[in-house]
């Protein structure tokens, strides 16, 4: 899938001319990040799921066969067919309740649909005062929020209608906001106008917003953050901003970058990545037995096939075993352990992963492009260091609830804790509470 046209036009004239480098054109080539870490293999396409030209073209295609270059939306795209999945037909006992699903699924949409239309009709056709907003009103009609339909709105179920929709997370948003405002002052430490600049660029820098200079585009992070319904920059900085501030002052000067912190970030992110493909079982002895299948004939195909028959996990089931490759340091030890120790075209034992287990078979290594740790040193720093700051944030904040009493009227919820008052002329005597 490609972006630009002529770029899809020379990469299918070398697909059609070698139809056994569609693999590799896919990986490199395609702008779609999800279908090139797997060499451009999709899960098996059903009809009436999804695209209907996408699967129109695919179930025209013969077995290795390229299709001509489409356009989905803005993508540039053409398929190779791997193979056509004869039709399963379900057990005849689960047939009824099959066939029934089926009936409750699309009576909903269709009730739903409806339902849709009908609301839509009924806003068109209703004429709504907003009596809030307007000072005039608000004079003339005292309680009132607005009228529809000549039926007047209280204030009151206004009210109640907002606390029961979005009152709990705002409620916890204060409760946040007073643990923090008391640590700060506890800390001698205050949040300024500087620090606030700071983190909006640093949001604007991490959503891609940058001019053509290469700094932050603020200015355009904020529009954009203005386009989101009911939003206004003073909420965004009371409820995003400002707590994140906080939070990274109270923590930051103990958050440090180490050497080793560098080398496993170089070695994360721009290190060889292992291409395995994977079978995952939820039992060992289920396991177990695939293993022996998959010894008894170690070659990619017969692998692939029992991953598409046995795995339990949807990406490796449907792409015949192919998971994206795994890195070094990537947060699955026991899975990156195994698939650097394979040799290609070996497969591994059963890998105990967390609850279930696993069973890898080598395609080989990429080849790390970046070779200069010092040329990125300065960009892993900053991006470690931001990793390091998040955990310590939200570690710090989840020991001031722990040791906070809170008593949350509005969720029937309380919790006893040890928490010293901010103040800085009063020590801190008992227990201090929250209550909003």
């Amino acid at each position: 899938a490609l972006t630009q046209a002529d770029k899809a036009q020379q990469l299918h004239a070398q697909a059609t001319a070698q139809p056994e480098l569609f693999r590799r054109l896919a990986k490199e080539h395609s702008d779609d990040a999800v279908s090139a870490s797997v060499e451009g293999l999709l899960p098996p396409i059903r009809r009436f799921s999804g695209d209907d030209q996408l699967e129109r073209v695919a179930f025209q295609l013969r077995e290795n066969e390229i299709s001509p270059v489409f356009q989905i939306g803005d993508m540039h795209v053409f398929l190779q067919c791997v193979r056509h999945l004869e039709a399963t037909l379900p057990n005849p006992q689960l047939l009824p309740a099959i066939q029934q699903r089926i009936h409750d699924q699309l009576r909903d949409q269709r009730l739903g649909a409806a339902a849709d239309t009908i609301f839509a009709t009924l806003q068109e056709n209703s004429k709504v005062v907003a009596v809030i907003g307007n000072p005039e009103l608000e004079k003339q009609y005292p309680g009132v929020a607005g009228f529809i339909n000549g039926q007047p709105v209280p204030r009151d179920h206004l009210a109640w209608e907002c606390i029961a929709r979005h009152g709990r997370p705002i409620l916890r948003g204060e409760i946040d906001r007073l643990l923090l405002t008391m640590a700060l002052k506890s800390s001698n430490k205050a949040v300024l106008q500087p620090d606030i600049d700071a983190e909006i660029a640093r949001a604007a820098d991490m959503a891609g917003f940058i001019t053509a200079d290469g700094t932050p585009d603020s200015g355009a992070w904020l529009q954009a953050i203005m386009e989101e319904e009911g939003a206004t920059i003073e909420l965004y900085v009371d409820d995003a901003v400002w707590p994140s501030v906080a939070l990274k002052k109270l923590v930051e000067d103990s958050v440090v970058v180490s050497e080793e912190d560098l080398q496993k970030g170089f070695e994360s992110n721009f290190g060889p990545r292992a291409e395995v493909l994977a079978i995952v079982l939820s039992n060992q002895r289920a396991a177990q037995d695939v293993f022996r299948q998959a010894r008894e004939n170690a070659n990619e195909q017969a692998f692939g096939e029992l991953a598409a028959q046995y795995s339990v996990e949807p990406v490796s089931r449907s792409n015949f075993g192919k998971i994206p490759p795994l890195r070094r340091h990537g947060g699955r030890p026991a899975l990156e352990e195994v698939a650097f120790s394979l040799k290609p075209g070996e497969v591994s034992g059963v890998v105990a992963w967390g609850e279930q287990f696993a069973i890898l078979y080598k395609q080989g290594e990429t080849t790390p492009i970046v070779q200069d740790f010092q040329a990125v040193r300065g960009e892993l720093e900053k991006e470690i260091r931001e990793k390091k700051l998040r955990i310590a944030m939200r570690s710090k904040l989840d020991a001031m609830h722990s040791a906070a009493q809170i008593d949350n009227f509005l969720e029937g919820t309380a919790q006893t804790g040890e928490i010293q008052a901010a103040s800085a002329t009063t020590p801190a005597r008992g227990q201090g509470a929250v209550r909003r």
